[in-house]
């Protein structure tokens, strides 16, 4: 799976994924973090360049693709930071429980 191979190899990951709120597709490149399951779905925890950190469901991707790529995991993203009304910080405080797949890398 694209997804899970950026993930684990530090790859930039293009996606074209629907946004629920503008109705359509658009094609987004962001540097995947780890994946993890929600409430709802299954989520890629990425960093968008303009954006900063968003959670993208899988369900919503039409398509994936790892590029050859690598970037430098950046030490001030928390993955799962702001999921269920986390904080940035990413001090506990939402009821909403994730189970998160991280690089090996990462863990180290």
């Amino acid at each position: 799976h694209a997804v899970e191979l950026a993930v684990h190899e530090s790859r930039l990951l293009k996606i074209e994924y629907w946004t629920q709120t503008e109705d359509r597709y658009s094609d987004r490149t962001v540097e995947p973090y780890a994946l993890f399951n929600g409430k709802e779905a299954w989520y890629v925890a990425a960093w968008e360049h303009e954006r900063g950190l968003r959670h993208f469901r899988l369900d919503r991707i039409k398509h994936a693709e790892a590029l050859d790529e690598h970037f430098e995991r950046r030490e001030e993203v928390n993955p799962i930071a702001d999921i269920g009304g986390w904080p940035r910080t990413g001090t506990v405080g939402g009821s909403r429980v994730a189970r998160v797949l991280i690089s090996a890398e990462q863990a180290r």
